[in-house]
Parts: structure tokens; C-alpha cells; sequence
């Protein structure tokens, strides 16, 4: 395939581009399409279940709310002895009080509608009508004079025939709990009247999509309150809605009067109720239309442009190639004067300017060729001057080395100690500096310093002091070389000749994560303030520069910080600490070469 896409006309692998091009964007958009319908669908899933959670947690509490209510009216004094009590009088009597009580209690919550409380032989007292439906329903269920029955228990909804409005209740069996001698008998129950018009506001009051209904079912799967006047309250639901609510799937697809719904459900605690909410799908993808629309028209208005600029493209790309084979097919070699003309000012008028530029370079050169052949004799001369020259510089540092020996000869004929000493010093110093290698060991770095020290103490006397404080250790491992001694000089030199009282210098070396360190301490005249600042920033710069003023001493030592900055990278170099008329360190930091 790659074979025939590279044999195939320019013109053709255009179009080929182009519809690619419009492949590529037709796949994107539907991806793009269905990416955000999923993405919306996941979130409305979610927030469906976050506005069922909160739905299931109002009702609960609300539900807490009555049975806390009820549990007190229970252990109410007057409650207790009008359902203990046998005598009609005094019964009448608690239940005048109980009349002035119970309606804090219907009060404190909305839900409750009656207070309805039912002794052990059937006598009841209410501050209101009660649906016989409701009591005729709780007395089968549960078992209201059965003493050993104790109920605290939500009932299913039940229909009021006189008022057509449908109720429910809570039920909680009512023992005794004053001073007796039968402490905890069940004397009665408590029933709590709840109207259904307070759950049809927590279900009013939630926010979805146009279409979504929500409902709430018993726990004999009847509409308990909806938010859609085609569920009524008191009906059954469907079979296959019941088996859906029912399932331990948290969402299924239900299918109602041809409209397929996104279904979810909950569970209501205690009373073993259920809320459900189903969401039209094709409202979900609603606010996708424009999308969908927008993309198409994307997608054609891209097409369009595509074909148009590919015919641009085609009529500025192909034409000029076409005249480039064409000029190089018609040229001949041994006449490379011709040039091509053109009036593109795009990039193949710029490759036709560096065609001819070419073919003007080839005439050049075959007239450099000719001019470099009858030089050639002349650079291999140089060539042989050079080699010559690099003998004689062999040879100089053996007339050195015989120089200093000769007066080293001369200093011990005449017994003139420093003479030897120096020169001695001297020839190791110049052993050591055309040394071939650029790598030393440590320990040879520091034979160079003391040799040089020692030229130092013979030319000054006793006026200078050396310490050294060298780690043994570190004697052994490499550094780069001569990088101590040019620091050391520049501390005496610049440091403590110009010093009036007896200097001092310490040296120190040691190893640190991996590096080496070498410190070299002066007790000498110090950096002025403004030149010291210099220095520093000429230090971090990296600039082997001259600092302002005739002082030059720092131009060695940023020399020095530059070679190391330069072999080993900006990790390691000089760091300068040093105080007018106090002294200066100079902290060095290498790293350990291998061998």
C-alpha cells in the first residue's frame, strides 16, 4: 500500500488527503456526538439519584419527626390513664384533657391530620372525624387487642370514601408505664392519621426535565403521591414497573404509553416504601440537537472548503513541480548556464532562487577546484613547517631541564642551599606543567603546591605560615590538574605580601557527597567591598572578565572557575568568601574523575 501511495500522482494524493480530511472530521463529530450524549445521560443519571436521595431523606425525616411525636403522646400521663382506665367518667374526663393536648402534637408536624387512640376493650377517643376505612384496615393488620402484639409500624395508604382523599397511618402499641403493680402491660394503641398532601409538595417540589415523573409507592405497590396526573393515587402500577422497582438493578429502561424512560428507585426505610423516577430518554439528548445540527453544518461547510482550497492547492502546487521536471529534464550538464524564471513568490519561487543559486555555486567551484589544485603544493609545505615547528617545542623543555639542573650543579658547588632548593622546586613545577595528561592524582596536585610553597618560603623566610589539613583518603582519587596551585598563588601574592604583619594560609581538602572540596584560607588584606561584589558576580556569570580598577587578582581566579565550569559543568567552579582587611577563602568544588 505504501508502495502504490508513493507511485501515485501528486494531484491524486491531494484528493486523497482531502477526503481522508472529511472522513476524519465526519468520525470525529459523530465520537464528539455520542461522548457528550453519553456524558449528559451519566449526569442526569446522577443527579436523578442525588434528588431520590435527598427525597428518601425528607421523607425518613419526617417520618422520625411522627414517631418521636407519637412516643411522647405514649408516655403522656393523661394518655396512659384514659386507656387504663375502665370508668367511662374518668375516661371522659382524660379525654377532655387529652383534647386541649393532642393538637400541639397535630401541629408540630403537617402531615398529621388525627390523633386516634384506641383502648384494649375497642374505645376510642379523637379530636376528629377518623376514616373507619384506616381503623377497619390497622385492627386486621395489626391485631390491635392482642396484648402480646406489638406494633411500631408505617401502614399502607387507605382510602377515605366519605372524604375521596387517601390517608395513612403510624401505629404504636402503648404500655404502662406509671407506678403499678404490673409495670409494662399493654394497655392500648396509639395511632397517628398522616395525610398524603404533604408528600405530594416534596414531590412538586423537585426539578427535572420536562417529562420526569416521579412517584411513590407502598409497600403493596400502590401510588402513594405522584407528580403526573396520570398516576393516581390508590392505583396499582404495572406488573412489569413493579418487577423493575424491584430488581437489584439501580436503573433499568421502562417503556410507558410508547415512551421509553430511564428508570430509578429507592428505598424508604421502616415503612418499606419505594420512590421511583422516570426520565423521558429522548429528553435527555434534547439539548443535543443544536449540537448535532451544528456539527453537520460544521461537517458540510468543511467539505466545501476542502474542495476549494484542494484546487487552490492543486493549481499552486502541482504547475510549478511540473515546471521544475521539466527544467531539469531539459538541462544539459555540460552547459549548467541555463536558469529557470519564474514569478512564484511563494516558497518554490525561493527553491527556484536556490536552484540557480546552486547551479552559480557549481560554476564557482569549478573554478575553486581549478585555483586549489595549483595551491596544493604550498599547504603541504606548511603542512611540513608545522611539524617542524611542533619537534622544536619537544625539545625546549629539555633545555630547560638541563638549564635547572645545570644550577642546581652550580648551587650545591657552592653550598648555596636556597639555590638548590628553588631550582629543585622549580624543575618539579615544570615537570609537572607539560606533564601529557590532564587528569592527575590528587596527591601529585598537591606535590606541585608544596613545591611551589617551597620556592615561596625560600624567596619571603618566616614570614608566612602553611597549614594543611588534607584527608588521606582523598590522595588517591583523581582531579583535573594545576588547579590548586594558581589559587594558592593568587592567595599570597594578593592576599598576604601586601600584609605588614606575619600571614597565614591553610589548606584544606576533603571528600562530600560525592565531591571533592578544597578550601584555601588566607589571613590577608582582603577584598574591597565593590570589587568583591565584582568578583562574585563575575563568579556566577561565568565571565573571564577584568574587574574594574587596576586590581587584577580576580581575573585568575575566574580563569580558574571558568576551566572547571567549562570540564565538568556549572555544578562546580569557586565560591569566594572574604571581609576587607580580614582575609579571604576560597571554597573549590570538583568532582572525582575516574581512572
Amino acid at each position: 500500500m505504501l508502495a502504490s501511495l508513493k507511485s501515485m500522482k501528486l494531484k491524486k494524493q491531494l484528493l486523497l488527503l482531502i477526503l481522508i480530511s472529511i472522513l476524519f472530521m465526519f468520525i470525529l463529530e459523530v465520537f464528539y456526538y455520542f461522548a457528550i450524549s453519553t456524558i449528559i445521560q451519566s449526569r442526569s443519571e446522577k443527579y436523578a439519584d442525588n434528588l431520590l436521595t435527598q427525597l428518601v431523606e425528607r421523607i425518613e425525616t419526617s417520618n422520625q419527626n411522627v414517631k418521636k411525636a407519637t412516643e411522647l403522646l405514649s408516655f403522656n400521663k393523661y394518655t396512659q390513664l384514659f386507656l387504663d382506665s375502665d370508668e367511662a367518667a374518668m375516661k371522659q374526663t382524660y379525654s377532655e384533657i387529652l383534647a386541649g393536648i393532642t393538637p400541639y402534637f397535630v401541629q408540630s408536624n403537617e402531615q398529621v391530620s388525627n390523633i386516634i387512640l384506641v383502648d384494649m376493650d375497642g374505645i376510642k377517643s379523637s379530636d376528629h372525624r377518623y376514616p373507619t376505612t384506616l381503623l377497619d384496615h390497622i385492627e386486621v393488620q395489626y391485631a390491635l387487642y392482642d396484648k402480646t402484639r406489638n406494633t411500631h409500624a408505617f401502614t399502607d395508604i387507605v382510602k377515605d370514601p366519605v372524604t375521596d382523599t387517601y390517608y395513612y397511618g403510624y401505629v404504636q402499641s402503648v404500655y404502662w408505664s406509671q407506678e403499678n403493680t404490673n409495670p409494662f402491660d399493654k394497655i392500648g394503641t396509639c395511632i397517628v392519621q398522616l395525610s398524603t398532601e404533604k408528600l405530594d409538595s416534596f414531590l412538586h417540589g423537585l426539578n427535572m426535565t420536562k417529562g420526569t415523573k416521579f412517584l411513590i409507592l407502598d409497600a403493596s405497590n400502590r401510588i402513594v403521591s405522584s407528580n403526573d396526573g396520570s398516576f393516581k393515587t390508590g392505583a396499582k402500577v404495572s406488573d412489569q414497573l413493579i418487577s423493575l422497582v424491584n430488581s437489584p438493578s439501580k436503573q433499568s429502561r421502562f417503556r410507558e404509553s410508547g415512551v421509553s424512560n430511564l428508570l430509578q428507585a429507592k428505598t424508604i426505610n421502616e415503612t418499606n416504601w419505594k420512590v421511583v423516577s422516570m426520565i423521558p430518554t429522548h429528553e435527555i439528548s434534547d439539548d443535543l440537537k443544536p449540537v448535532r445540527v451544528t456539527g453537520m453544518v460544521l461537517v458540510l461547510l468543511f467539505l466545501l472548503l476542502s474542495v476549494f482550497f484542494g484546487a487552490v492547492f492543486n493549481r499552486n502546487i502541482t504547475r510549478p513541480i511540473t515546471t521544475l521536471i521539466r527544467f531539469l529534464n531539459r538541462i544539459e550538464l555540460h552547459k549548467p548556464t541555463q536558469r529557470l524564471q519564474t514569478n512564484e513568490r511563494n516558497e518554490f519561487g525561493e527553491l527556484y532562487v536556490h536552484i540557480n543559486m546552486m547551479l552559480d555555486e557549481i560554476d564557482k567551484m569549478t573554478h575553486e577546484v581549478i585555483n586549489t589544485q595549483s595551491s596544493l603544493y604550498e599547504m603541504k609545505l606548511a603542512k611540513k613547517q608545522a611539524e617542524l615547528s611542533a619537534l622544536i617545542s619537544q625539545i625546549n623543555p629539555h633545555f630547560m631541564y638541563n638549564t635547572l639542573d645545570c644550577i642546581k650543579g652550580i648551587g650545591y658547588a657552592y653550598n648555596a642551599k636556597e639555590i638548590v632548593l628553588v631550582t629543585e622546586s622549580l624543575s618539579n613545577i615544570l615537570r609537572y606543567s607539560i606533564k601529557g595528561a590532564e587528569v592527575v592524582y590528587v596527591r601529585e596536585e598537591l606535590a606541585c603546591v608544596r613545591n611551589y610553597l617551597s620556592i615561596i618560603s625560600t624567596r619571603f623566610g618566616n614570614r608566612f605560615e602553611f597549614e594543611w589539613e588534607i584527608d588521606e583518603p582523598i590522595e588517591s582519587l583523581r582531579m583535573t590538574k594545576f588547579i590548586l596551585q594558581p589559587v594558592v598563588e593568587n592567595a599570597i601574592y594578593h592576599g598576604l605580601e601586601p600584609k605588614l604583619e606575619k600571614g597565614y594560609l591553610k589548606i584544606r581538602g576533603y571528600m562530600q557527597e560525592k565531591r571533592l572540596f578544597f578550601e584555601i584560607t588566607d589571613n590577608g588584606i582582603g577584598i574591597e567591598e565593590g570589587k568583591f561584589e565584582a568578583l562574585v558576580e563575575q563568579l556566577s556569570q561565568g565571565a573571564a572578565l577584568g574587574l574594574p580598577g587596576s586590581d587584577n587578582r580576580g581575573i585568575g581566579l575566574l580563569n580558574i572557575n571558568d576551566r572547571i565550569r567549562h570540564l565538568h559543568g556549572p555544578g562546580f567552579g569557586l565560591h569566594i568568601q572574604s571581609v576587607s582587611n580580614q582575609g579571604t577563602t576560597v571554597l573549590i568544588t570538583l568532582p572525582i574523575l575516574s581512572d
